[in-house]
């Protein structure tokens, strides 16, 4: 390695430049590590991967950059401004103040630098309000590193609380700068993360699970809504990933009070499925997180269960009533098929709250959407249709059981009232993404979207529609493309129309998906048989195509 001193040729910075305007900001970086690597103390170098890491969300990349930039060049305007950009974006207005009055000093874009410091002059508070992320963690090797990096540039300080870690979790957080804390695990999450609350120093707790991270764009949103501080706490949307027989379906998305000030007031309860008790204000607001918990390999998933299962029926034991663990226990059961003992849970919980108990609103409609799809596992089509009908009444934007309820009429054989139960589903979820409406229940509605799209393919393809029935199944597939059921129906439509290059293209990419597939094997023979067929139609498409060719 060169001392650094000498200059890079222009043409060399050019040619990152070009690269980066033209979105090839892989290969951009690329370029340009490889520069720094031979001039080490070039500040234009350092000021170009600030740019770049800035449009990537990679913030403190970014700033480290630009800060390495200023100490090669004190006096590179440039980057003292970028600095001061970036602190504005999360409202660390007394730092961003002083890299202005730097760039001013260094007569750098004077015109666009004072109005930045007229304007934080205005907004800026005597001391920038900081912000605490804590966690609880253990054996999260795997995920620890994504979800740090996601709050890194917005988080004064990192709180990992351990609670027995056998794997390189500590060595991980305290590598990407936070304090680590160690806790004796008591079979209590309420206990622990009030625990790590305790050792947070700053003015709000933002708090996470190792397992997931704060979408990039909504990083400033964070640091915009302790700054301007209108209220004690935030509910924040959790995008659940989840997995399926068709490979990973849209998230399931609910809320949950997990920005919060740090006050001493703010405490949770219940040692499993922990609640946030909160005085004041709490708003729901647009900040979102990805939780990949749901959709982690089956191991992982069934120790989680195991461990789970014990702290309920624990907590069952303790307190019989409560009806936010019978409510866990349902689901639990749901996800290990066992429907009778979900279905006594889910009763047992329904029976103990009202639907007009405004706090408990959204358990009552979860428990009623649970139930409805214990009864069409079941076959329990008129239970199905009452608790689904139920949940509708209650509130009309809970899109899961206009789901349930037109599975029910399918299976019934009503495809009118199947169709007409996928329409009003579809009109919903339209209206509803358009202008988001703030519930507490958890929602699938883009789970299921690409079944509901699948149902009313087939159901406009029974009816003769082709062109409607082709719109569907191309939508459904659209947005599950590991769904290959739907592909194979596409064939079938094109076989209908005669159109059999289309089918045996849909049939050809609908079997190659499949075959990836581990779930499609004779132990489950329906969709074992849902795969032979369309093996055999792709056959006999194949066959009609050469006999034409023949002809």
């Amino acid at each position: 390695m060169s001392s650094g001193k000498r200059r890079v040729p222009q043409k060399e910075k050019d040619q990152v430049i070009n690269l980066f305007k033209s979105n090839r900001v892989d290969e951009a970086l690329i370029k340009l590590i490889a520069l720094l690597d031979t001039h080490p103390s070039d500040h234009e170098l350092h000021y170009l991967a600030g740019m770049i890491h800035g449009s990537q969300y990679r913030y403190v990349e970014a700033v480290e950059s630009f800060e390495e930039a200023v100490r090669f060049n004190p006096k590179h305007g440039e980057s003292h401004f970028e600095l001061g950009l970036s602190h504005v974006a999360f409202c660390r207005f007394n730092k961003a103040l002083a890299r202005f009055q730097k760039a001013g000093k260094l007569n750098y874009n004077l015109k666009e630098t004072n109005a930045y410091l007229q304007k934080i002059k205005k907004v800026a508070k005597p001391k920038d309000v900081t912000l605490s992320t804590c966690l609880i963690v253990k054996n999260e090797e795997k995920h620890l590193a994504t979800c740090l990096k996601s709050v890194q540039a917005i988080s004064d300080e990192i709180v990992v609380v351990d609670t027995g870690s056998e794997d390189r979790t500590v060595e991980i957080a305290q590598e990407l700068g936070a304090k680590v804390f160690h806790y004796e695990w008591q079979k209590d999450f309420a206990a622990a993360r009030n625990f790590a609350n305790e050792q947070a120093s700053s003015d709000w707790i933002l708090q996470l699970d190792a397992d997931e991270e704060l979408f990039p764009e909504d990083q400033g949103k964070v640091r915009e809504l302790i700054h301007q501080g209108k209220c004690n706490g935030a509910y924040l949307a959790l995008h659940n990933r989840v997995s399926s027989t068709f490979g990973e379906n849209q998230p399931s998305v609910h809320y949950l009070v997990r920005l919060y000030r740090n006050n001493g007031d703010c405490y949770f309860i219940n040692p499993i499925h922990e609640v946030l008790q909160i005085c004041g204000e709490v708003l729901p607001v647009d900040i979102n997180i990805l939780h990949h918990g749901y959709n982690l390999d089956r191991n992982y998933l069934d120790k989680k269960k195991e461990r789970n299962a014990e702290i309920l029926y624990k907590r069952l034991e303790e307190n019989p009533d409560s009806v936010t663990t019978l409510f866990y226990l349902c689901m639990m059961h749901i996800g290990k098929k066992e429907f009778d003992l979900a279905a006594s849970f889910g009763k047992q919980a329904l029976e103990k709250i009202s639907a007009d108990d405004v706090g408990k609103q959204h358990l009552y409609l979860m428990l009623l959407n649970n139930l409805a799809l214990i009864s069409v596992e079941k076959k329990d089509h008129e239970a199905a249709k009452q608790y689904c009908l139920e949940a509708i009444k209650i509130n009309v934007n809970y899109l899961d059981p206009y789901y349930f309820l037109g599975v029910t009429y399918v299976q019934k054989q009503k495809p009118e009232l199947a169709k007409e139960t996928f329409q009003n589903y579809l009109k919903k979820h339209k209206e509803i993404t358009s202008k988001p409406v703030f519930n507490l229940f958890a929602s699938s509605s883009d789970t299921y979207l690409y079944q509901v799209y699948h149902f009313l393919g087939k159901i406009y393809r029974k009816e003769g529609e082709s062109s409607r029935a082709k719109e569907m199944l191309l939508k459904s597939v659209k947005s599950n493309r590991r769904f290959w059921i739907g592909l194979v129906d596409l064939g079938y439509l094109c076989v209908d129309c005669k159109d059999y290059l289309a089918a045996a293209d849909y049939f050809d990419r609908a079997i190659k998906i499949a075959r990836k597939n581990p779930q499609v094997n004779e132990d489950n023979p329906l969709l074992w048989a849902d795969f032979t067929n369309a093996v055999k139609a792709y056959a006999r498409v194949l066959q009609e195509l050469r006999s034409r060719q023949v002809a």
